[in-house]
């Protein structure tokens, strides 16, 4: 996980990360580990009790997707939400590769559920 960095803008129903840096960040985690520690996707939360991806966070999941740099053809989109529990939501596009993959798109979701030692 790498943090948003210094010129993102975060507001109660909007964040825009400070995508240069983060770009900078993830290439030389990449290269730094023999290319074996990659992107995955992105997260962030909804602080009103919805797990829904917005019109935005579809859009967004496509483009990386499509992104060949962030070679993720299947992009994670995790969504926090509903405090103070804040559970996690992972969203997974899974990419039809076909020439309009894009429309042919199908967002599947499923649960994290934290691992807590007992012992």
């Amino acid at each position: 996980i790498i943090g948003p960095g210094k010129k993102a803008k975060h507001r109660s129903w909007y964040f825009s990360p400070d995508s240069k840096w983060q770009t900078k960040q993830i290439e030389e985690i990449y290269l730094n580990s023999g290319r074996l520690i990659t992107y995955l996707g992105d997260w962030h939360s909804h602080p009103k009790d919805n797990n829904s991806l917005s019109f935005i966070d579809r859009w967004t999941i496509m483009r990386i997707g499509q992104h060949k740099p962030a070679r993720v053809r299947a992009p994670l989109m995790g969504i926090i939400y509903n405090p103070p529990e804040w559970p996690l939501i992972l969203y997974c596009k899974k990419s039809i590769l076909k020439p309009h993959w894009l429309l042919k798109s199908k967002i599947v979701s499923f649960y994290v559920k934290p691992y807590i030692n007992k012992f």
